[in-house]
């Protein structure tokens, strides 16, 4: 085994390279390892260049970068839409947030909308089946057991979006009539 600050050539260890190699410690977490002597003079390895391992390194990196919230690349004004389809928004405090700080966007403007908590035990059902429409007529408050998937008809939630889309393009053709 090496001892501290020995000094060979890269060669003689098996490393397919030219020059030096310079057995170090880590100074935080203790790992000895092979280091190249980037000189490739032969002179020592400056003494505190090089010697934290590259997995300190890294936990160092990481620390001095602050991607959390804002910071994060991913970043979306804390707002996300989940798999399941739903949409939560970043409320950190909130009394119904995740460990993530996020609460279900339908939960929130349910509770603006009536100005008051969802009562224990209901949820929020989406009348015409749609998870991210959020609109305080879509939403209905109701009790978590009288809840089930076949409440509404799948046709009859069907029909609601298309009187919906009826709806939307006569309110825009007459929006068009009174601009023309």
């Amino acid at each position: 085994m090496p001892q501290l600050g020995d000094r060979v050539h890269a060669i003689d260890i098996g490393r397919d390279s030219r020059g030096f190699v310079q057995w170090v410690k880590c100074p935080d977490c203790g790992m000895e390892r092979w280091i190249h002597d980037r000189k490739q003079r032969g002179f020592p390895i400056p003494e505190n260049s090089y010697k934290v391992c590259p997995t300190c390194r890294l936990k160092e990196w990481l620390q001095t970068r602050n991607y959390k919230g804002e910071n994060s690349p991913t970043w979306k004004g804390g707002r996300l839409k989940r798999g399941t389809g739903y949409i939560g928004i970043l409320k950190h405090g909130h009394y119904r947030a995740n460990k993530s700080g996020y609460v279900w966007e339908h939960i929130l403007v349910w509770e603006e909308t009536h100005k008051r908590k969802l009562p224990k035990g209901y949820l929020i059902h989406h009348i015409n089946g749609i998870k991210d429409d959020n609109r305080p007529t879509n939403l209905l408050a109701m009790l978590r057991k009288g809840h089930s998937p076949t409440l509404f008809v799948k046709g009859v939630q069907k029909r609601l979006r298309e009187v919906e889309a009826q709806l939307a393009q006569q309110n825009l053709w007459q929006c068009q009539v009174k601009a023309g």
